[in-house]
């Protein structure tokens, strides 16, 4: 499959669900084990696999831990978080010890959104949207852009400025239209972030990026150049 993709290096998800565990030690022993199952059936299988360190973010002192544990390994490449379910928005200071755990692995963060933890972030949308399509358009986008605004408000990239924070499975647009709305707001009101030396967009640019799929589709497909020009490659 990946020959004919021309995928050199399949990096390999993991289980989006375990922040919405309520029972946090059970969570903590989920992620455990399927940090294990990816080394020992995955990773040390095929040499050209890479994966991700997967926490439960209940705990983050036990996340922290497990991210010191595997963290090194030569195939692990990056944080995976899932941004729905945490008692808290990501950028609480709460998950700083985590953050500093993924910066002393020079393990980039990586955020993916995802449906189901939008039922209870957002349960407004479970009473009044009908269809998986419609909760599909907005639980993605709504997921990270809560993230997003958190780390910018709480000054995680200040804190953490070796650290890359990674964006999957939301499209890019709504990346442009928070970076934008951070900027004027934060304008208006400074201390709202007090870390914050410059303006939002600035983090965002030298640390944020964002994964592609999937790719919103305009009818004129010339548009995507002018997607990627706001954005930045």
């Amino acid at each position: 499959l990946c020959e004919d993709f021309g995928i050199d290096y399949p990096v390999l998800n993991t289980l989006s669900w375990i922040p919405r565990l309520p029972e946090s030690e059970f969570a903590v022993e989920i992620a455990r084990a399927y940090n294990e199952v990816l080394l020992d059936q995955f990773l040390d299988e095929y040499d050209h696999f890479r994966g991700m360190v997967t926490i439960a973010t209940q705990r983050p002192e036990k996340a922290a831990e497990e991210i010191d544990r595997i963290g090194h390994e030569d195939q692990i490449v990056g944080l995976y978080i899932a941004t729905g379910g945490p008692d808290k928005p990501l950028g609480d200071p709460s998950y700083d010890i985590m953050y500093q755990a993924a910066s002393d692995n020079d393990l980039p963060v990586v955020y993916h959104g995802h449906v189901d933890a939008f039922l209870t972030d957002f349960p407004r949308q479970n009473q009044a949207l009908d269809t998986y399509a419609s909760v599909s358009v907005l639980g993605h986008p709504w997921s990270q852009m809560l993230t997003m605004t958190s780390l910018i408000e709480q000054g995680t990239p200040v804190k953490f400025p070796d650290l890359d924070f990674v964006f999957l499975e939301a499209g890019l647009l709504w990346a442009a239209y928070t970076m934008f709305r951070l900027n004027k707001t934060f304008s208006m009101q400074p201390n709202a972030s007090p870390l914050l030396e410059k303006s939002p967009e600035e983090y965002i640019r030298d640390q944020f990026y964002f994964g592609t799929q999937p790719i919103g589709e305009p009818n004129d497909p010339g548009m995507m150049s002018h997607i990627y020009d706001l954005i930045g490659s």
